[in-house]
């Protein structure tokens, strides 16, 4: 493979960059080739030494898409980060998936809970048309104790939601580092 074959490849694997670091990217690789034919190496070897475009492609995307929800917080960029880390192999699903499933589903059972002390107090009080009266004055104070419980959890789960979110972004470049063999020494 060619220089001009092996950077239009990239290139268009790399096309859901925006267009900045996509160039920024290819001319970093197309500086690999300049430096090597410098050195009287082929196209060939450079092509060869850099790998196949669709690796490098899935390590740049997973690099790019990690970065972007570290800068950009949302839940479709972390979903990003998390798929395009995915692509990079077999065990990194599995060390990636169970994690942030469990994470995930934690939280979310939290903030379903949080919702449902919150809204006591309107169950109470639409008990008050079924029944036509209230049973004590305990139950009128419990679901107030109840909801002030459920704003309390929802507000700390959003500090808990952040927190998490940092999190997951570092355990998946930590993940991905491991896969492309970065040294963490």
């Amino acid at each position: 493979m060619n220089k001009n074959q092996y950077l239009s490849e990239l290139q268009d694997l790399l096309k859901e960059m925006d267009r900045e670091s996509r160039e920024e990217l290819l001319y970093d690789y197309k500086e690999h080739f300049d430096v090597a034919k410098v050195e009287g190496r082929t196209e060939t070897e450079v092509a060869k030494e850099l790998g196949s475009p669709k690796v490098v492609a899935r390590e740049l995307l997973a690099d790019y898409k990690i970065s972007k929800a570290e800068k950009h917080r949302s839940v479709k960029n972390i979903v990003s980060a998390v798929v395009a880390s995915l692509s990079l192999g077999f065990l990194n699903s599995v060390f990636i998936i169970g994690p942030v499933v469990g994470i995930f589903g934690l939280f979310v059972g939290c903030f379903v809970l949080a919702i449902a002390l919150s809204l006591s107090p309107l169950i109470v009080f639409g008990s008050l048309f079924f029944d036509g009266y209230m049973n004590s004055w305990l139950t009128i104070f419990s679901s107030f104790i109840l909801c002030s419980l459920g704003v309390m959890l929802c507000i700390g789960l959003m500090k808990i939601g952040k927190f998490l979110y940092t999190v997951l972004i570092r355990y998946i470049k930590f993940n991905v580092n491991i896969v492309k063999g970065v040294n963490h020494s």
